[in-house]
Order: C-alpha cells, then structure tokens, then sequence
C-alpha cells in the first residue's frame, strides 16, 4: 500500500517506484519498455512487490501505478512540443494521446501542440487520453515581397516563364491577325 514498507526492505512501494521511474530509460539496457529484475538493481522482495502481474518484468506502467497509489496521473504539459515528444510525455506519465484534430496556428509551427485536454497538472485516471489540437502551421504562407507567396527564385523562375508564353501567344496572335487581313487582300 501507500506508504508501507517492503516486507523487510524499509523502503516504501511507491518510493521505489518514483526512483525507478526517475532512472527507467537509462536501466532499461536492452530498450524493451520494461526492467528485468537485474536491470531494476532492486532486492527479490522489492522487485516482487512492484511486478503486479508476476511476469519477471517490471513496465512503465507498472511502476506508474505503484508510485501513485490514488490510480491518478498528473497530465504534463505538451503545448508547444513536437507531436512526437508530445506522445512520449504523455506516455511517460502513464496516459496515452487522444483524440487529434488539425487545426491553422499562425504562431505554433507545423506538427507541434496548440491546445490539449486536460490541461497540464490536472490529476486524471491513469491510462485515460490526453486529446490534442496539432498545428497545420499558417492558413496561409507568408508574402515574400514579391506579390506572391514564393521564394524570390521561384519568382525568377516564374517570370521568365510568362515571358516567354505571352511572347510565343503574342507571336501566334500576329500570325493569325495577318493571315485574317491577308485573306481580304
């Protein structure tokens, strides 16, 4: 329970857990999400009384629910974090991401966190979703200076091009027009 001491280890549960939790990503040698008892450092008993399901490993999750006694998670806080680091926190925290929705942000770039639901340090069940508003970037690019929404070599590019097709259609309308006046001759 909360507080109590591992049966002969003077340690509490959650205690340990919190520690473990700290140290998780540089323990976990073989990076397979979860703790072999030679991994954890722990004693037999403490790594018994944290292994819930008995299976010879301790996951994130497991140590989660051990260091929080009350079932609850605190939600971190994401805005403004990359999607996939917004995933690995929430994760982390022994939440998982909710729903997601796009949304145009003119100040969060592309693929980063405008909003979330709950907000940050809100204490919620664990393994509840975090749901996100992910940035689209701008509605609209930004104007260059140029009139229009390039780069000023694309704008180069662009306007050599219409040179030479209004040059080749004004050429061919020339043609046309003497052929019509050639025919009334």
């Amino acid at each position: 329970g909360e507080g109590e001491p591992v049966e002969g280890e003077g340690e509490s549960v959650d205690t340990i857990a919190e520690e473990l939790l700290e140290e998780f990503e540089a323990r976990d040698g073989d990076n397979d999400g979860s703790l072999t008892l030679e991994e954890s450092g722990l004693t037999t008993g403490q790594f018994s009384a944290l292994d819930t399901d008995s299976n010879g490993s301790l996951s994130r999750n497991e140590l989660i629910a051990a260091a929080s006694p009350d079932g609850l998670a605190a939600v971190p806080n994401v805005v403004g974090l990359s999607r996939e680091a917004a995933h690995t926190a929430i994760l982390s925290a022994g939440l998982k991401p909710g729903s997601g929705s796009l949304a145009f942000d003119d100040t969060v770039p592309e693929d980063h966190i405008i909003s979330q639901s709950p907000a940050a340090e809100m204490r919620i069940a664990l393994n509840s979703g975090v749901d996100l508003v992910i940035s689209e970037g701008p509605e609209y690019p930004e104007d260059k200076g140029c009139g229009c929404f390039c780069n000023n070599s694309e704008t180069e590019d662009t306007k050599a091009m219409l040179r030479k097709v209004f040059g080749d259609w004004l050429l061919i309308g020339i043609a046309m027009l003497g052929l019509y006046c050639w025919k009334f001759v």
